[in-house]
């Protein structure tokens, strides 16, 4: 819940974003935009002393009084009354510090000294490796289509591609390289906020979805979907409504794949390299975003197919990886 929470925000600060274009751009200029656009990120600031610290990694850390004060608050404000005892680690790993080792008589190391030894390279043993790598690249690739097509959306809405044009390679290369500067138009503000909304329902439906049909099918669906929808482009001349209507439905796919993406990661790691190995498929993210800006902003311009059939293959190829996951989590 508090992933699809955190998306659905996510969500509303890019219309929020839309709209301030709008109405910010053309009076002020985009300089202004950005100035204001960082406001909010100075309440982060307050952020270090709001947000409690979890207490399952104060536990690790033997901070066992802090983490029956975080408790002790969440019980609060939740008006629920905090049980009596003493707060231990899964009853399992109480009975497993018991445990006593038949050949030398002597007692097994607690969980606390076990964890101790583990960490982040416990994402590449024997376990987790492979799905470590197919999860970089559903991370890779979630970032990639969900920039690329936010990035390619005002491009594709002042150039017209058509599939079999008998326009010469130049004709078609310079519509984009000198309409990329024009200013957007109110309708195309309009178009933006809409493909934009699509995000919301795919959340939405996403959230029910992976709950009947499973993690690795709803990411096949969402990729496979996403990819076709970019393909789409390359074999079909349309209006604008119709743009409009693939664009919605391609950011609805890769908004549902990068909760899908949140929800596999916590789920199939264990909670002391859950954090780490988000980092880490984070930096995957980061890195993608950077290709998908050139891929769409500098290759777009000067070689249309070619740049539409590169995240039509990204969103196919992945589509097959995540089939080949080794973990379902559903349930």
């Amino acid at each position: 819940a508090s992933i699809v929470f955190m998306n659905v925000f996510w969500t509303s600060g890019t219309l929020m974003l839309v709209l301030f274009c709008y109405f910010i751009i053309p009076v002020l200029g985009w300089r202004y935009l950005v100035f204001i656009s960082t406001i909010p990120i100075s309440f982060l600031a307050f952020y270090y002393w709001a947000v409690p610290t979890s207490p399952r990694f104060l536990m690790f850390k033997g901070e066992t009084e802090e983490a029956k004060k975080v408790l002790q608050l969440g019980a609060k404000l939740n008006c629920r009354k905090y049980p009596e005892g003493e707060l231990v680690e899964r009853i399992e790993d109480v009975v497993q510090t018991l445990n006593v080792n038949e050949q030398n008589n002597s007692i097994q190391p607690s969980p606390q000294q076990i964890d101790k030894k583990r960490g982040l390279l416990d994402a590449f043993g024997k376990k987790y490796l492979l799905t470590t790598i197919f999860l970089s690249i559903i991370w890779f690739t979630s970032a990639f289509l969900y920039y690329g097509v936010i990035l390619i959306t005002s491009d594709i809405f002042t150039y017209d591609h058509h599939c079999g044009s008998n326009s010469t390679n130049n004709a078609s290369v310079t519509p984009i390289v000198n309409k990329f500067c024009n200013p957007l138009t109110s309708g195309d503000y309009l178009e933006y906020i809409i493909t934009s909304s699509a995000e919301i329902p795919g959340i939405l439906i996403t959230v029910v979805v992976v709950e009947i049909i499973g993690r690795k099918l709803t990411f096949a669906i969402q990729f496979m979907s996403g990819a076709l929808f970019f393909l789409l482009y390359l074999c079909t001349s349309f209006d604008h409504i119709l743009k409009t209507g693939i664009l919605f439905t391609v950011r609805a796919c890769l908004a549902g794949a990068f909760v899908v993406s949140f929800l596999y990661t916590c789920e199939v790691y264990p909670t002391h390299i859950r954090a780490s190995i988000l980092s880490i498929l984070s930096i995957f993210a980061r890195i993608s975003t950077i290709l998908a800006s050139f891929t769409a902003q500098v290759l777009l311009r000067s070689y249309f197919m070619v740049a539409i059939c590169i995240f039509g293959a990204m969103g196919i190829f992945t589509a097959i990886i995540s089939l080949l996951l080794p973990y379902e989590t559903k349930g």
